[in-house]
């Protein structure tokens, strides 16, 4: 009997060094490489140009020295996809609160149209050393206007 493989398809989110982290330690186990959603290498130029938009706005208030903090993750799996398929990724802003900001991402199969899953985050705009919640600057809030 031939032994089971011992690889996986190791994959992250280009969005700052937190999902590199979690992937790294399982680089061994990946068949070639870690798959790094979001990089010229592994996404579409269509969706690439989208990838870049939406990250633009974590970029945004990381430099300005506040924290986009998760506080709750929603992720609905919706239909089954299988290695080799291509996929779409969209996201928009759903709801823009006094220190808060709800996104919603879905991801279809592009063949199909059918959603495959889909994720809303709710973060919440922080100040790193008071540790505390604090008002989105109107600047930071007119570019997450764009995104609705």
């Amino acid at each position: 009997m031939r032994e089971p493989s011992r690889k996986a398809w190791v994959a992250s989110v280009l969005m700052g060094l937190g999902h590199l982290r979690a992937a790294f330690p399982l680089k061994d186990l990946a068949h070639e490489e870690i798959i790094l959603y979001g990089s010229r290498r592994f996404t579409p130029p269509a969706e690439y140009r989208r990838w870049k938009r939406l990250r633009r706005i974590y970029y945004l208030f990381s430099r300005a020295g506040r924290v986009p903090l998760m506080v709750r993750q929603e992720l609905n799996f919706r239909r089954p996809l299988r290695f080799g398929d291509s996929v779409s990724l969209e996201g928009w802003v759903e709801r823009i609160g006094e220190s808060s900001v709800t996104l919603w991402l879905e991801m279809r199969n592009a063949a199909t149209g059918e959603i495959c899953c889909d994720n809303r985050q709710v973060m919440v705009i922080t100040d790193p050393k008071a540790h505390a919640p604090v008002p989105i600057p109107g600047p930071f809030r007119a570019q997450l206007e764009r995104h609705r």
